[in-house]
């Protein structure tokens, strides 16, 4: 009876573990999107990254580290961004106390932050994707 006991265990891991993965779950495919966040020039930390699809599916969202560096998850921790043609808007709003630095108080303009108005385009492709986002304060008119 105390070796059904340890089985159980092992038997619930492994049907989780069985029923994991972009290929078996159900949701649309995903590719790993990783890359670094720059406002003219300088790593932007503590920014959230969103990746809109084009198509059904939901966003894909990451925050960036100190040194401006993003991994996206849309269903699950670190699973990409749903492959295809995308918008890309960054956001960021820093309470006083965190504004270490110039950069940390740097704003984002405006036109980075809505997905109409939001002039980056990106395509996740059906393999690992490093995307270098670089962000101007002074952004050109017209994008």
């Amino acid at each position: 009876m105390k070796r059904m006991l340890y089985l159980y265990p092992l038997i619930l891991v492994a049907g989780v573990m069985w029923g994991c993965g972009s290929e078996s779950d159900g949701l649309p495919p995903r590719a790993p999107v990783s890359g670094t966040v720059t406002l003219d020039g300088e790593p932007l930390a503590f920014a959230m990254v969103t990746f809109h699809p084009d198509g059904e599916g939901n966003p894909g969202n990451a925050s960036t580290r100190e040194d401006g560096s993003y991994t996206v998850s849309t269903y699950h921790s670190q699973d990409g961004a749903i492959i295809g043609k995308h918008v890309v808007t960054v956001v960021r709003d820093l309470p006083p106390q965190m504004r270490r630095t110039a950069s940390d108080s740097a704003s984002i303009p405006k036109t980075y932050v809505s997905k109409k108005t939001s002039p980056l385009k990106y395509e996740v492709a059906d393999s690992s994707n490093m995307i270098d986002i670089e962000l101007s304060s002074k952004p050109e008119s017209g994008n």
